[in-house]
């Protein structure tokens, strides 16, 4: 991570964020969410969260001062990209994802 993107996540952090609803998770959304992610800029996106949630693991095994703290950082990062993963559609033992289906019953009502 260069230092310029560390200063601007370090300054992001510390600013205060207040509490908001969650808007609803729609079927559209998740779409959306899958097709960006399988985009060239969600691919790289995705091995961004990833890097960041196995440097920061390794970070809190190899620092013995305040290790509860480096490992709920860890713990923390590592549910924050599985919050970012869970928006996506749920695959079934076939293969399937919900937007599939929902995208073939649209497919069929219409035409």
């Amino acid at each position: 991570m260069s230092f310029t993107r560390y200063l601007r996540a370090a300054h992001i952090f510390a600013k205060y964020q207040a509490w908001v609803d969650a808007p609803e998770w729609t079927k559209g959304d998740e779409a959306a969410l899958l097709q960006f992610l399988t985009s060239p800029a969600g691919a790289k996106l995705s091995l961004i969260l990833k890097n960041l949630v196995l440097r920061q693991q390794a970070s809190a095994l190899s620092k013995t001062s305040d290790l509860q703290y480096e490992a709920g950082f860890a713990t923390g990062q590592k549910a924050a990209v599985a919050a970012i993963e869970s928006l996506l559609p749920q695959i079934s033992a076939d293969g399937d994802t919900d937007s599939d289906h929902a995208l073939t019953q649209e497919e069929s009502h219409t035409g």
